[in-house]
């Protein structure tokens, strides 16, 4: 590995941040090595072009509006990086601590899905992201109640889902206040109520109602 390699490395540092904290923090398909590079690269870039944004105004307020002129403007290091320049430690810490933050908030908007939102809302796509339907069904609802019958176990829960993950195929859910009961063709019948129950099943496997509580209601023993 030559120096010009370990200098790029650490230039990426906050695009690796920002990709390891989406990558962790939210619900997506198995990124390969090309996507995932591609997000180092682009989200490094834009952590630095958020430095020299605020780099730029600090210079502007400094000198004030009037004065201030692009053409005398000091510019990051980071663009001029080659074999032959020492690297910009202070940039390097100051877009990684950018990137922190900038992490946060694209795992923040990628949860609460605002741009999938829009663009649904806009016509744009009728695609929800990297979601299937049945999780665009439990996140629209999350914490809501639902009831998901599981067919091979003859068993219905109702609950509040409080946690939903997709592992290999299978949807994980974590419900509160969880009442469980189990059905045939004639009947179905109460077996217990629990403050929290998790399964792990797959799709096709379930299904999934969210009438609201006081609209269904089944028998007690």
């Amino acid at each position: 590995m030559n120096e010009l390699t370990i200098k790029i490395v650490m230039l990426l540092l906050p695009g690796i941040i920002v990709t390891m904290l989406i990558d962790k923090f939210t619900e997506h398909k198995i990124w390969n090595n090309y996507k995932y590079s591609l997000f180092v690269i682009s989200y490094g870039i834009l952590s630095y072009l958020i430095l020299q944004i605020l780099s730029l105004l600090n210079q502007c307020a400094k000198v004030g509006y009037e004065n201030f002129k692009l053409n005398n403007a000091e510019y990051l290091q980071v663009w001029e990086v080659n074999s032959n320049f020492g690297l910009p430690y202070s940039e390097v810490i100051a877009a990684s601590m950018i990137s922190f933050f900038l992490g946060l908030f694209m795992t923040y908007i990628d949860n609460k899905e605002y741009l999938a939102k829009l663009l649904m809302t806009l016509k744009i796509t009728r695609k929800y992201g990297d979601y299937s339907v049945y999780q665009q069904i439990l996140r629209v609802n999350e914490n809501d109640w639902m009831d998901i019958t599981i067919w091979d176990k003859k068993i219905i829960i109702r609950g509040i889902p409080v946690s939903i993950h997709e592992s290999n195929g299978l949807c994980e859910l974590c419900i509160y206040d969880a009442e469980v009961f189990n059905f045939d063709d004639e009947s179905t019948n109460f077996l217990y109520r629990v403050n929290y129950i998790s399964i792990s099943e797959k799709y096709d496997n379930l299904i999934i109602l969210t009438a609201p509580n006081d609209e269904v209601t089944y028998e007690r023993k």
